[in-house]
């Protein structure tokens, strides 16, 4: 009889334990189902400030959140804060293998996805840090000339054409800028105004130097969307 009230009685305990503990469960991962959304959502209407405060404060609680460390990386990326989103994607990254490896049961982030991010986050930060070094010493002349070159590069890559141009057109005025040097600058800011669509100076740049590699080419189709405005699939913008 003691053995069946034994027997009954730890059978109660397991459900009773099972009735609580499933619903919990389930509560938690309703929540960071809850908690995930929010974060996606932020960032898909490119509230960026908000959503890494946001992320900032839970990984305070939770620092182990692989795809919290991911969103803080997107929300940084959106900022341009380039070493946060490379430290984030980087933790992101390690605390992924460690989750894979302990078996967790939430669908692994994808690694070539993430060292592609990493990567390019890295690269940027390093233009950004490059783009102050060639600010800072364009303010010696005598390594004006190059660090202003320097400079434009840095901002075409990242696709800031107007920068680029204005840092182009100031080398221009540089007394040192002469000979095959300026050619070559004027070229390529005519391939920024390109860029830009603004080819009445793409047009004016393009006749300073009517016989250089594939001007004459790029003049004609310059002067034909300046005169009619139209757009033409011929001699876009490339490196």
């Amino acid at each position: 009889m003691r053995q069946r009230l034994a027997l009954l009685t730890l059978l109660c305990l397991l459900m009773y334990s099972g009735v609580f503990a499933n619903p919990m469960a389930a509560q938690a991962a309703h929540a960071d189902d809850q908690e995930l959304a929010k974060w996606r959502d932020l960032l898909k209407r490119k509230q960026f400030t908000e959503a890494r405060t946001v992320l900032e404060t839970s990984l305070k609680t939770n620092p182990s959140n692989a795809r919290a460390h991911f969103y803080l990386a997107e929300a940084c990326r959106g900022l341009k804060a380039w070493a946060c989103a490379e430290e984030h994607y980087e933790t992101s990254l390690d605390l992924g293998a460690n989750s894979t490896a302990t078996g967790s049961t939430k669908p692994p982030l994808r690694k070539a996805q993430l060292w592609r991010l990493l990567d390019e986050a890295k690269a940027w930060r390093l233009l950004d840090e490059a783009k102050e070094e060639f600010a800072l010493s364009m303010k010696s002349h005598d390594f004006f000339s190059d660090s202003c070159l320097m400079l434009a590069v840095c901002l075409k890559e990242q696709g800031e054409c107007r920068s680029a141009s204005a840092q182009l057109e100031l080398l221009l005025k540089d007394p040192q800028c002469q000979g095959a040097k300026a050619l070559a600058i004027r070229y390529e800011l005519g391939l920024l105004y390109e860029a830009q669509e603004q080819w009445s100076q793409a047009a004016a740049i393009y006749e300073s130097i009517p016989t250089f590699h594939d001007v004459p080419k790029r003049l004609e189709v310059a002067r034909a969307h300046e005169a009619t405005g139209e757009p033409t699939s011929a001699f876009r913008y490339g490196n």
